[in-house]
């Protein structure tokens, strides 16, 4: 029941009264019936439920929209911020390792003679652009729905193989995803440290996944860096920046929702990544 005491000088005033109280409840837009009232139905249906014209009803509908719980409620994408220092390094350097290639190239061609300066100079040259190339893939930001060509992708792994001290047999498919792709470029850099008197790796991709074998009469398998790609261990305390690709690899991997599986062998090491 609602009660509403009306002061002694508006009893008399009955239009009075009920002109305030359509200001009051904002039963209806139309001046005839906020002043006296005059609705086909009344204001207050059953179980309390507003006019179908009440503009109380709008108002709080609108200034008090439907609460949305804390764990309904979607988190803004956070962007990866040391992927995307990396890319723009990587970016920011290739251009200019690219003009001291092309001004070693105009000496050589001015200097038919050439020389061991000249020769290490461009030697320099295009180890640096190869590590670049594969470094802005490797650590660098690479969207879902992104793909590499064979040619690109086979013009890195040339350059860059041509540094390492043991075969690569990888044969890139015409056009392959490039987070998958990131994901063997970082094992390819892993594979760096565990073959540094030379071997041979395989680097194959499938529908489910890539597998990549490593063999050698000497390999050198930190256990400390191995085990907890798989595992999900702590990683070891002062970890080296030359072993960054460790964790970032084991990062990547459960990033994209792959399961990561390492075999340590006595000649060298199983890498398999699937999805689960």
């Amino acid at each position: 029941m609602l009660i509403i005491n009306v002061p002694d000088n508006l009893q008399r005033n009955h239009g009075r009264v009920n002109h305030l109280f359509a200001h009051l409840c904002e039963i209806h837009s139309h001046d005839i019936a906020d002043a006296r009232l005059h609705l086909p139905k009344p204001p207050i249906g059953m179980g309390g439920a507003a006019h179908e014209h009440s503009r109380f009803k709008y108002m709080m509908r609108h200034r008090f929209p439907p609460q949305v719980s804390a764990s309904a409620a979607q988190m803004p994408h956070e962007p990866d911020l040391p992927a995307l220092v990396a890319a723009r390094i990587c970016h920011d350097l290739i251009s200019p390792l690219g003009a001291i290639g092309n001004g070693v190239e105009l000496l050589e061609m001015a200097n038919s003679t050439g020389g061991p300066e000249l020769e290490l100079v461009r030697e320099s040259v295009q180890q640096a652009q190869a590590r670049i190339r594969l470094f802005r893939i490797a650590f660098g930001s690479v969207r879902a729905d992104q793909t590499i060509g064979a040619d690109e992708l086979q013009g890195i792994l040339r350059d860059y193989c041509a540094q390492l001290r043991f075969d690569l047999d990888w044969t890139p498919a015409p056009s392959q995803p490039k987070p998958l792709v990131k994901l063997g470029l970082l094992a390819l850099l892993c594979l760096e440290c565990a073959l540094p008197y030379g071997g041979h790796a395989v680097c194959a991709f499938s529908d489910t996944g890539l597998h990549i074998t490593a063999r050698a009469e000497k390999p050198k398998l930190d256990s400390a860096l191995w085990t907890p790609i798989a595992d999900g261990g702590p990683w070891p305390d002062g970890l080296r920046a030359a072993h960054v690709q460790f964790p970032l690899l084991a990062q990547e991997a459960a990033a994209q929702g792959l399961t990561l599986a390492v075999t340590v062998r006595a000649d060298g090491v199983d890498l398999q990544i699937t999805a689960d």
